[in-house]
């Protein structure tokens, strides 16, 4: 509600009545609001500077993010997960 009245889609008092409502149902919202959104083009630009042997950890440097942080947002935008390999012995 907040960006749309910010941005000039709502008029005064359509925002002071959808903030109303808002508070009136509390957190979280009612309703489903569907599947997550899941970024598509990130993926796609980080596997194709994995072909061409551009690492993570070069672009989180590049980028001025810590390599885990790097890593998190790499693997939420591309349809790989992270593996857990556990050692037996």
């Amino acid at each position: 509600m907040y960006r749309g009245h910010d941005l000039g889609v709502y008029r005064e008092h359509t925002y002071r009545r959808g903030m109303g409502l808002l508070a009136q149902w509390g957190y979280p919202e009612p309703g489903d609001l569907g599947p997550r959104e899941q970024p598509s083009l990130l993926g796609r630009a980080v596997e194709l500077l994995e072909q061409q042997q551009v690492t993570t950890e070069s672009l989180a440097a590049r980028a001025g993010l810590p390599p885990a942080l790097a890593r998190t947002v790499f693997d939420a935008a591309t349809d790989h997960l992270p593996e857990l390999h556990l050692a037996v012995g």
